[in-house]
């Protein structure tokens, strides 16, 4: 197909809602991926000719991210996870396998064309490794007896085997023993999946959307969320109903943004959501955005999430069918368009500003501050970023109340949490619990021990604390340590300085290369934890360690630099 001919038919697939010819190029970049498995060089000249964006933008736009390609495409491409949680279940001899059976090495095609193999970032699959994504569909505990199955079922199998694909994929995506209804606050008394509008109904979902829409007052909505204490739960922790009100500080129209870009390894638990509670973030996102008087809403969701979009359109067409999103919801006058919008594979993107500059269509770099973007955030509109997880507390804080909400916690961290519990741990998973529980008490109870002796603990995400045996009782709060929620336990056996490594290969990977200190200090660093691994670390070694640190937090554009080596330092101090 002709490249003008190709782009023309993609245009007529995509609304462009905000009128500027930026905002359509990546879903453009993604579609003709998808058609044609690469980017070839002439669609940049037509993206010029057609939409008006210089070709030296729009490639540099498109080279910025992950999952675009611009060389020998394959029919099939495979992605081996090699985050820590994988790497710990043994991701390193599933790659060799793949080679061996393929008789390429990661980044090459095979020369029929039918296989790329990749090593890649986590897959937010961190609950049942090893991780492997083929194509769009992510299969979970992969063993090595499975993986030349795996290779001969896409190549040759027909609708019965592709059926049996799917089924695999779908079979350790389940939904967890959950804590005590009474601790909850988020999950409710249901211990199970609700993917469907009319199961969502029959559990009184969309009750409290349609009891406040054109009856309560917005004001009183986010005064009512303030109230409550929620904290931003993807990791910062601002007070959320504080970043509601900075925003109707400012002038409408006003957008609402949730962001589902959760690609940090040990952190699972907006996966989870998206999956087993798809239209409880909906009507999430539908209160926040009336709350906050947003016309716009847009759920910015990780590639490699792409395959839980289905159940996320469905739900969309059901509200619209039920008169609960569009023109005037409801008879409440208001009025919300929400729209799913799909990453390319950037870790940054999970920053709210770089986030942002992804869908206006551009590298995702993040913006200098102020302005803030509750001030001047998606093309220069007012707008909340809330997280998943966050945003999913929106409509049962709204249904039960504030001091219903801070019934559990602490004074400073109210409500609960999900933590994502992986590593050598006997249950891992995703656990609701109230905000404070200690470290010990996750383990022990939900997670259901160890697996070997406890030696450690990285909470909070790859940039998170690291908890030695002595902060077992520790609580998992905001004025502790909580971040993400994220939990990766890891066994006396387990040496510090391969983990420390394995989270600087992929800050190494993930850093939008924005700013010279971290574009130059997060490689070197990791360079440095991998030699330790082998030879440890030499007092010299240990000293440029320090001195990158104290550069990247006091020179880093944004927090990736800022924060990236806060727990390989940790880990390095383990082995004093």
């Amino acid at each position: 197909m002709k490249a003008r001919q190709l782009i023309e038919d993609v245009l007529a697939e995509h609304e462009n809602a905000t009128g500027n010819p930026r905002a359509i190029l990546l879903p453009l970049l993604r579609t003709i991926q998808q058609r044609l498995g690469f980017i070839p060089a002439e669609i940049f000249t037509e993206i010029e000719a057609r939409l008006g964006i210089p070709r030296h933008l729009s490639y540099s736009v498109a080279s910025f991210y992950d999952d675009f390609r611009f060389d020998r495409p394959a029919e099939h491409v495979i992605r081996v996870c090699d985050g820590t949680a994988c790497e710990l279940a043994g991701c390193r001899d599933l790659i060799s396998i793949f080679s061996a059976e393929l008789g390429i090495q990661p980044g090459e095609v095979t020369g029929d064309g039918c296989f790329r193999l990749e090593a890649v970032n986590c897959l937010g699959h961190c609950s049942i490794c090893p991780a492997v994504r083929i194509d769009d569909l992510v299969f979970g505990r992969v063993t090595a007896s499975e993986a030349p199955w795996l290779l001969h079922i896409v190549q040759n199998g027909g609708e019965r085997d592709a059926a049996e694909l799917r089924q695999r994929a779908a079979l350790y995506d389940e939904f967890p023993k959950a804590a005590p209804a009474e601790r909850r606050r988020l999950l409710g008394t249901q211990s199970a999946s609700l993917t469907e509008a009319e199961e969502w109904e029959a559990a009184a979902g969309f009750a409290t959307l349609r009891r406040l829409l054109g009856r309560a007052d917005p004001a009183e909505l986010v005064n009512i969320v303030k109230e409550s204490g929620l904290r931003g739960l993807g990791g910062a922790g601002f007070p959320v109903g504080k970043k509601w009100e900075l925003a109707t500080a400012n002038p409408p129209p006003r957008v609402l943004v949730c962001n589902a870009d959760e690609s940090e390894p040990g952190t699972f638990k907006d996966r989870f959501l998206l999956r087993h509670r798809p239209l409880l973030v909906l009507e999430g996102m539908a209160l926040a955005g009336y709350a906050i008087g947003a016309d716009r809403g847009i759920l910015y969701m990780r590639s490699d999430y792409a395959y839980l979009r289905p159940a996320l359109d469905e739900g969309l067409q059901a509200m619209a069918g039920a008169g609960l999103m569009g023109k005037n919801i409801a008879g409440s006058g208001f009025s919300m368009q929400i729209d799913i919008f799909v990453g390319a594979g950037a870790y940054i993107c999970g920053e709210e500003s770089a986030l942002l500059e992804s869908i206006e269509g551009k590298r995702a770099e993040p913006r200098l501050r102020p302005p803030f973007p509750v001030q001047s955030g998606l093309f220069g509109r007012p707008t909340v970023v809330n997280n998943v997880e966050t945003l999913a507390n929106v409509p049962r804080i709204l249904e039960h109340g504030a001091a219903w909400f801070r019934e559990i916690g602490t004074a400073d961290s109210p409500g609960a949490k999900l933590f994502s519990l992986s590593g050598d741990i006997a249950r891992p998973g995703v656990y609701e619990l109230p905000l404070g529980t200690k470290l010990h008490d996750l383990i022990e109870g939900p997670g259901g021990g160890m697996q070997g002796r406890f030696g450690f603990a990285i909470v909070g995400g790859a940039a998170g604390r690291v908890f030695a045996p002595d902060k077992l009782d520790c609580p998992l709060d905001f004025e502790h340590q909580v971040g993400n929620g994220s939990v990766m336990v890891f066994h006396a056996g387990r040496a510090p300085i391969e983990i420390g490594a394995n989270l600087l290969r992929f800050f190494s990977r993930e850093t939008c290369g924005g700013c010279l200190p971290c574009r130059v200090g997060v490689p070197e660093a990791c360079a440095i934890m991998e030699s330790a691994v082998a030879d440890g670390l030499s007092a010299r070694q240990r000293e440029s360690f320090e001195l990158l640190t104290e550069c990247l937090e006091s020179t880093s554009r944004c927090g990736l630099g800022k924060t990236a080596f806060r727990a390989a330092n940790e880990l390095i101090n383990l082995t004093r």
